[in-house]
């Protein structure tokens, strides 16, 4: 359906750029505290598709949320899920993957231990070094990337399907009326209030503090900042 009209990119790309010319921007990122790329992608009116993981999940509102603010698609998962939950929400094929890899690196380890010192290894060790072990790692690592794959390929469907829908033409006015200034973007906070709010109650407001007006302004005195450089800090 999409062939030729997708540009994959492993690593750093110009996302402005390529957020002006697409629909759509599949940000599959395992590790993302903050993420700056999918309000990159509003502000071109881009729609993206992301799994629920940290700074995205919150600031990316799926239409199934019923959020007044939906702006993308969001996935069920995040990559740091627990083995149990990632198995749960595999496919039937990368969950035997998944456990018959387990298994042999589970046998490997207890017959390793029993040949050393005669006996079985208690469980409590052998959880720590199967945690510890590259191989589990990588299987484990395989898995949770599966279920995010799985999430993205899901998303993508719906977003395909409410193209130039009711839900597409609501995404696109909340990227033209988005904030992300100091003082008004509390439509992305938890709290539902901005970061000025937020740094004035932190910092200001509390009993060690000055109590500020609502009326304070926070202003920087840039009179005597000189346009030019000196020689002596050129470079």
């Amino acid at each position: 359906l999409l062939q030729g009209r997708i540009v994959l990119l492993d690593g750093w790309a110009p996302g402005s750029s390529f957020a002006a010319a697409g629909d759509y921007a599949m940000l599959a990122s395992r590790f993302a505290p903050c993420e700056l790329t999918d309000l990159e992608s509003m502000k071109k009116g881009c729609i993206p598709i992301v799994p629920k993981v940290q700074g995205m999940d919150q600031k990316v509102f799926d239409p199934l949320s019923n959020s007044p603010y939906i702006n993308g698609y969001k996935g069920l998962h995040e990559y740091y899920m627990s083995e149990a939950d990632a198995l749960k929400a595999a496919t039937q094929e990368n969950q035997e993957a998944f456990t018959k890899a387990k298994e042999t690196i589970v046998k490997t380890l207890k017959k390793d231990y029993k040949s050393k010192l005669g006996e079985e290894i208690p469980a409590d060790l052998l959880d720590k070094q199967l945690k510890g072990n590259e191989k589990y790692t990588k299987a484990l690592q395989k898995l949770r990337d599966s279920v995010i794959s799985d999430d993205m390929a899901s998303c993508m469907e719906r977003a395909l399907k409410e193209r130039n829908s009711e839900v597409a033409k609501n995404m696109l006015k909340n990227h033209i009326d988005l904030s992300t200034q100091f003082a008004s973007n509390n439509w992305m906070s938890p709290s539902g209030k901005s970061t000025g709010q937020l740094y004035r109650e932190l910092h200001f407001n509390q009993s060690y503090g000055k109590n500020l007006d609502k009326k304070d302004v926070f202003k920087l005195d840039l009179s005597k900042i000189s346009n030019t450089r000196s020689s002596e800090n050129s470079f």
